[in-house]
């Protein structure tokens, strides 16, 4: 029935991510869907441990983009502030439901974007200073219309 669930995939990363820039870019964390269903809508869920450099008014930027629009907008995103003159770490959490009008059988990538966005902060995704071994997930799942 419409708003059933037809299908969950999940992507990970592992490995540390940093970046120093004005703009977003790919932080490496994806996950790749296949619809099964004309007009699906997509349940894209991402949870991620984000890190600032310390210094007073930092800022960074987090968001989800697919590659049905190769990339190029924002579906949701979160901003990441640092005003304590400290390194901010945080778990970061960001939700979509992304009505798609593909038909079936159209192969879908979501991926998380990362940037700075103030005064020239680092970020960090799964940067832990070696205490643990740290990993994010990116989970999608395919929702009938």
């Amino acid at each position: 029935p419409a708003g059933s669930t037809l299908q969950t995939v999940q992507g990970s990363k592992s490995g540390a991510w940093s970046a120093s820039t004005s703009t977003l870019v790919d932080v490496g964390l994806t996950v790749n869907i296949t619809t099964v269903s004309a007009n699906s809508k997509i349940l894209v869920t991402c949870a991620f441990r984000a890190q600032m450099q310390s210094g007073t008014n930092k800022g960074g930027h987090f968001a989800l983009r697919s590659s049905l629009d190769n990339y190029a907008s924002n579906l949701t995103a979160s901003v990441m502030i640092n005003d304590w003159g400290t390194w901010n770490q945080e778990a970061g959490a960001l939700e979509v439901l992304h009505t798609t009008s593909c038909a079936s059988n159209c192969l879908i990538t979501y991926k998380l974007y990362g940037g700075d966005s103030r005064f020239g902060s680092s970020l960090y995704v799964n940067d832990t200073w070696g205490y643990a071994n740290v990993e994010s997930r990116i989970t999608a799942q395919e929702i009938k219309a």
